[in-house]
């Protein structure tokens, strides 16, 4: 997603192994407008809420106003070049 974020303009959901909230915490600074979940969900139908409470919290405590601001964080900030980076992104 790290760099297909570079290139398009369309949001992006990111999805698949979102189970904790450094996971949507990767997906939203990798570039993903919004985080999605399936599994995780099905096993425990709780999660997705528990998860976006997590998040307003860690944004509170961090002074971001809204997590929209965490998208694309660990993009380059010239976005007409392609990803220097040449592994998996993790933050």
């Amino acid at each position: 997603m790290y760099e297909l974020a570079q290139v398009v303009h369309i949001p992006i959901i990111g999805v698949g192994g979102v189970a904790t909230l450094e996971d949507v915490l990767d997906y939203l600074a990798a570039g993903a407008t919004a985080v999605g979940m399936a599994t995780a969900a099905l096993a425990r139908p709780s999660l997705p809420g528990e998860l976006a409470d997590e998040l307003a919290a860690w944004c509170l405590t961090r002074g971001v106003k809204a997590a929209r601001e965490l998208t694309g964080t660990a993009i380059p900030s010239r976005r007409d070049r392609g990803s220097q980076r040449s592994g998996p992104y993790r933050l």
